[in-house]
């Protein structure tokens, strides 16, 4: 069993609150379908998502969700990991997270795999 890591944007800088939490809910909600889709098709995976692990966390208690509070922790996963899954949401390539999990990755020699949606 290989374990991935699934990377992801997932904070948004829309000015407006309220667009704000909607963007960063459709993200969790993408992460979510994409770890459901992983359990039918790459079966000897384990997906592990930050997103889904801390989303609901930092929701309830008003932590941040920038990529300088998560890094440590973020860290820690993609040490593990056997391989890194990038989810290309809309944003991923402007994501300072998504930007800064790569190039940890790479400097650990771990392969790096782009993904859509349910692919």
């Amino acid at each position: 069993m290989s374990i991935v890591y699934l990377a992801s944007p997932y904070t948004s800088h829309a000015s407006d609150p309220s667009v704000k939490t909607r963007i960063e809910e459709e993200r969790y909600q993408s992460c979510l379908d994409q770890v459901r889709f992983s359990l039918d098709h790459a079966q000897h995976f384990t997906v592990y998502s930050p997103v889904l692990h801390y989303h609901p966390v930092a929701v309830k208690h008003g932590l941040p969700g920038d990529y300088a509070f998560w890094k440590r922790r973020n860290d820690d996963f993609l040490a593990v990991a056997s391989e890194v899954w990038v989810l290309c949401l809309k944003g991923w390539k402007e994501s300072k997270g998504v930007a800064g999990e790569v190039a940890y990755a790479e400097s650990l020699g771990k392969n790096i795999i782009y993904v859509y949606p349910g692919l």
